[in-house]
């Protein structure tokens, strides 16, 4: 569901759902890419959840990508405050540079942002506080880190709150974690990058106490990436993931929701057969705009 009308209760809402480098993808002209640099209004911005509690008048970000700016722009429109409304804190799952880079936007030669906050996991603040020219964002005051520990729950206002759950990925430079998103009434479970379920066995009991689920959906199967060793690159395939799944239920397969969606993925199609074979079995890709009430 797209819905950009300004809301009056806690909500979340996708703010991209591509993978790092987002569709079209940087020096990309197969085919998959050459329809949104035609028409950029087929583009997807990389992977993205803003969080909004219109009662606090709040509102937070997970992840930092190369798009931040038009995200943060698209999070405000959703909002009764409109560009009024504050960033109150950026939440950062790993250190794969299009999960952070765009805290660079808030450098003093653009937003020049004052003591925004920061939320990471030890080695993620590590790397932040040792490494220009993060370290410069710290040293300049545009940037604070509140450091966060494993499965401790973050109280982000009355009513809302975020847990970080750590998970298996290549943690060449910090750990990787999801966000469980806790509201008076739903959840949202959020891992846009994980290497693979048999590493995580606790994906079964979170998707029990979950009512949204945003799952790692990098590449739909085998075929993709053929110039690259996909063994480097680990993620469940969309089709891997709906063999493993397929015991859930009707229903709650349809509030199950793959992102982070690489540009050759034959989902970001609408129209190509992978995307239809997802809904056909139940579940579903995220949208850009979709709105998840949290009251």
């Amino acid at each position: 569901m797209n819905n950009t009308k300004p809301r009056t209760t806690p909500y979340a809402i996708v703010l991209g759902i591509a993978q790092d480098g987002g569709l079209p993808h940087c020096g990309c002209h197969l085919p998959c890419c050459t329809p949104s640099w035609d028409n950029p209004s087929l583009g997807k911005m990389p992977v993205c959840l803003g969080i909004v509690d219109p009662v606090a008048q709040k509102s937070w970000m997970i992840e930092a990508t190369f798009d931040f700016k038009t995200q943060w722009h698209m999070l405000q429109t959703t909002s009764p405050l409109g560009s009024n409304l504050p960033l109150n804190g950026i939440f950062l799952t790993h250190g794969h540079v299009g999960h952070y880079a765009g805290l660079l936007q808030l450098d003093k030669a653009i937003l020049n942002s004052g003591h925004t906050e920061v939320f990471a996991m030890p080695k993620m603040t590590h790397l932040l506080q040792n490494n220009l020219p993060w370290k410069a964002l710290i040293d300049q005051d545009n940037i604070h880190i509140t450091q966060l520990q494993t499965s401790k729950i973050h109280q982000l206002s009355a009513t809302l709150s975020i847990q970080p759950i750590v998970v298996p990925h290549r943690d060449e430079y910090t750990e990787t974690v999801g966000f469980m998103i806790t509201g008076l009434h739903k959840k949202i479970l959020f891992i846009p990058d994980i290497d693979s379920w048999d590493q995580f066995p606790a994906i079964h009991s979170l998707l029990e106490q979950t009512d949204e689920i945003f799952i790692d959906g990098t590449f739909y199967d085998a075929s993709e990436c053929k110039h690259r060793n996909l063994k480097s690159i680990p993620h469940p395939f969309i089709t891997d993931s709906m063999k493993r799944f397929e015991s859930l239920s009707h229903q709650k397969k349809q509030h199950f929701h793959f992102i982070h969606l690489n540009h050759t993925n034959p989902c970001l199609n609408s129209t190509n057969l992978a995307h239809q074979q997802v809904y056909a079995n139940h579940f579903r890709i995220a949208t850009q705009g979709q709105i998840i009430e949290l009251s």
